[in-house]
């Protein structure tokens, strides 16, 4: 399919689907603008796969099914998201408050990681992303998602004197996007 009769196509069915897309996404999010952005998500890799369209019998129901999936993956992470914050804030009422001396030795030991393997760091604590997820949207092997993140925990353990929880990595993290 050439690029224009492409994007006639894609107009045509985001003005029939839409709609009906939006209605999909809020029944679950019950927030018009998170509902946005599932779906502009869903059509954007619509567009992206678009080699894959002719082979997708039923484009409604799959279109429909990519915006539940969407959504029910979004509902998923906030829950993760929300169990740290609520992990984080019981196990700081446990343990004694860490000097401000420590989270800047620790932003400075993840700034010194390279580019990817902080990419990879940040989309596994920061996205809760699992390693599939990484390699997928990376373009690299499973094993080289591992190698990365084995590497740059081996680095902050091996160059912070304190124990570095997951909690604290994932607010050092959190708080630089």
């Amino acid at each position: 399919m050439k690029l224009q009769e492409r994007g006639v196509f894609f107009k045509e069915l985001f003005r029939k689907y839409y709609p009906e897309a939006i209605q999909c996404a809020l029944f679950y999010l019950q927030d018009l603008t998170l509902s946005e952005d599932v779906v502009q998500e869903v059509f954007t890799k619509l567009w992206e796969q678009h080699d894959r369209i002719q082979s997708i019998d039923n484009l409604h129901g799959y279109l429909l099914f990519s915006v539940k999936n969407g959504s029910l993956n979004y509902l998923k992470h906030q829950a993760v998201v929300d169990k740290y914050h609520e992990d984080y804030i019981y196990q700081a009422e446990l343990e004694e408050p860490l000097p401000e001396e420590f989270f800047d030795t620790i932003r400075r030991l993840v700034d010194q990681l390279p580019p990817k393997r902080r990419e990879v760091l940040e989309m596994s604590v920061v996205e809760s992303k699992s390693y599939q997820e990484i390699a997928d949207a990376l373009d690299i092997s499973i094993n080289t998602v591992k190698d990365h993140l084995k590497k740059a925990y081996s680095f902050l353990r091996r160059n912070s004197q304190e124990r570095i929880s997951e909690y604290i990595l994932y607010f050092i993290l959190f708080s630089k996007n």
